[in-house]
């Protein structure tokens, strides 16, 4: 368990710190869930997008044009999933 001290900016803000996006695999401009809980505030990631995130990855090799076979497609969603912290 990792607990740490953070300041709240003028704005309301809070830094999620390094460690704890890394290890809950948070991304800058991703969407996150805020909850109010009984003891607390509970910061939580969305539910993974499958078919966006295949959606995506077929977008992204059609404006590339760098699709030899199917493994380039697979290499997108592969890589997607894995930002996505499913592996």
């Amino acid at each position: 368990m990792v607990i740490l001290k953070m300041k709240i900016g003028p704005k309301g803000q809070v830094v999620i710190p390094k460690v704890l996006r890394q290890k809950y695999n948070f991304w800058p401009g991703e969407e996150v869930i805020v909850e109010d809980s009984q003891t607390g505030v509970l910061i939580e990631k969305q539910a993974v997008d499958i078919v966006a995130i295949a959606r995506d990855a077929a977008r992204s090799i059609h404006h590339t044009g760098k699709i030899d076979s199917d493994k380039d497609y697979y290499e997108q969603i592969e890589k997607r999933l894995k930002r996505a912290g499913i592996e």
